[in-house]
């Protein structure tokens, strides 16, 4: 498991906790925490673009790899599509993932969701990351349909998901940490 995704679980289980404990200050401050969530993954793609770089220069053969050899287009593409895709295309996931959501839900009378479930499914989109999100999403889908089916069986009211989103995220981080790399080379671009 990669610091990334312990880092990610680490958010999502403290969200988690904040959700459950102070609903309030989860309420107020989950933007906040999505922003955070956000900016400490671009500087660990920072950090990993300076040992992308460092270990090139290191390395007698792919030194040759980096200027005066090669132009910096080389490397930036480079630690753009190793490093850098994976987050933007997550980033570019949440937002739109969140504002669909918040689109339908606005569309249909707020009925679907509660005003912060937006962003519980943008930092559990972001955090899962790319290809993360890929499972993310339909097991959460999948945990909706039941938690539906059992509110509309039993207590014949609307299931919330609002204290689902977290966990399954938390889920979908330990799955695709399981998954071997060489089935996830496959989802990646």
């Amino acid at each position: 498991m990669s610091v990334a995704e312990k880092f990610s679980i680490l958010i999502l289980l403290s969200s988690a906790v904040a959700q459950f404990a102070k609903p309030s200050f989860f309420k107020k401050y989950i933007k906040l925490g999505f922003c955070f969530g956000v900016f400490v993954h671009f500087c660990w793609a920072l950090y990993l673009v300076f040992l992308q770089y460092s270990a090139w220069m290191a390395s007698k053969l792919s030194v040759f790899l980096l200027p005066p050899y090669k132009s910096w287009s080389y490397f930036i593409s480079y630690v753009s599509w190793r490093i850098f895709l994976p987050l933007v295309l997550a980033l570019f996931s949440a937002f739109v993932f969140k504002f669909v959501c918040e689109f339908l839900n606005r569309r249909f009378g707020e009925r679907f969701f509660e005003p912060e479930e937006g962003w519980l499914l943008a930092l559990g989109v972001f955090l899962t990351g790319y290809p993360g999100f890929i499972f993310y999403i339909p097991m959460m889908l999948v945990v909706g349909l039941f938690m539906s089916l059992f509110y509309s069986l039993f207590r014949k009211e609307r299931a919330p998901l609002f204290y689902a989103w977290l966990p399954v995220a938390v889920f979908a981080i330990l799955l695709t940490s399981w998954i071997p790399q060489s089935v996830l080379n496959l989802l990646i671009i």
